[in-house]
């Protein structure tokens, strides 16, 4: 045998294996298909509840704002998504609220501002009837011109606001807002504020007649350099302002101090549209401080 090689063939069906290979591949394909089917299916089911979540508390908040501005989801600190859904949710329905607010308040100053010139204006037409005499012309052109004015102030508080750039002499607008009054005034030689000349006078007349109206013989009114502000000081000589009701004398329909009260909710939207602050002070006279933005010098 030496000297010879055997060679020895062997033939093998790799059908089987092949067959098998097929099928795992298939059955992993099956597998995977079914497992991304499921992952999809759960996950949709998850994000739907999610969903649902977020919709019941959206239509929780627009029932709420409509009926209940006052309730909130009061969820505390936020901890997830929804929390801090829950947290905006409840920013936004005390915007709402807010809103509301000072649409009711708006109603009450204009009932409060219109009311007493149609008082006077009917009881004038109610004393002539009786009468038999023709209405007095010069108390209802008064009137009326008290209506149009208290009209072209609730419009003007209305649509204050305060643009760059705005700027009016502060001796003019008190001129103005005087309007041939019996008022002093006490005004640098020079004083502009940033806020609009109507804004400016707006503000100024009715605390003009409000002074006027308890004023025993004077009313003046001052202005003063205070950093970047001009503080004007409306006063008079009458009986003030009751300490008690400094913080309610802007509230529509309060009249603390013998009548004050007309007028001052008016100002107070006025000033809080042009970014000014106004407050009274209870010192013993007819008290209160206004205080405007300083206009900027040119560049």
């Amino acid at each position: 045998m030496d000297g010879h090689h055997v060679m020895v063939i062997a033939r093998v069906d790799l059908t089987p294996y092949e067959t098998s290979e097929q099928r795992s591949l298939t059955l992993s394909l099956i597998l995977g298909g079914l497992t991304i089917l499921l992952a999809g299916g759960v996950a949709h089911l998850v994000v739907r509840r999610a969903l649902r979540v977020v919709h019941e508390m959206a239509a929780l908040a627009d029932d709420w704002g409509q009926h209940e501005p006052g309730r909130r989801f009061n969820l505390g600190v936020p901890r997830d998504e929804f929390g801090e859904l829950g947290r905006t949710l409840d920013h936004l329905l005390e915007r709402v609220d807010n809103a509301l607010a000072d649409e009711r308040r708006l109603t009450d100053e204009i009932a409060h501002e219109l009311r007493t010139p149609l008082t006077v204006l009917r009881a004038e037409a109610q004393l002539a009837q009786l009468s038999g005499e023709p209405v007095p012309t010069e108390a209802v052109l008064s009137e009326v011109e008290r209506l149009d004015t208290a009209i072209t102030t609730l419009l003007r508080a209305a649509r204050a606001r305060t643009d760059e750039g705005t700027r009016c002499d502060l001796r003019s607008a008190a001129r103005q807002a005087i309007a041939g009054r019996a008022v002093e005034v006490a005004f640098p030689s020079k004083v502009e504020v940033a806020v609009a000349p109507d804004v400016a006078v707006s503000l100024l007349s009715p605390l003009l007649d409000n002074g006027l109206r308890h004023a025993k013989s004077r009313v003046w009114i001052t202005a003063r350099n205070h950093g970047e502000a001009i503080v004007v000081d409306v006063l008079d000589d009458g009986p003030g302002f009751d300490p008690a009701d400094v913080d309610r004398v802007f509230e529509a329909g309060v009249t603390g101090g013998g009548g004050y009260g007309l007028g001052l909710p008016v100002v107070r939207r006025i000033a809080a549209s042009a970014g000014v602050e106004v407050r009274v002070i209870a010192d013993g006279r007819g008290h209160v401080e206004v205080t405007l933005p300083a206009a900027r010098a040119a560049a």
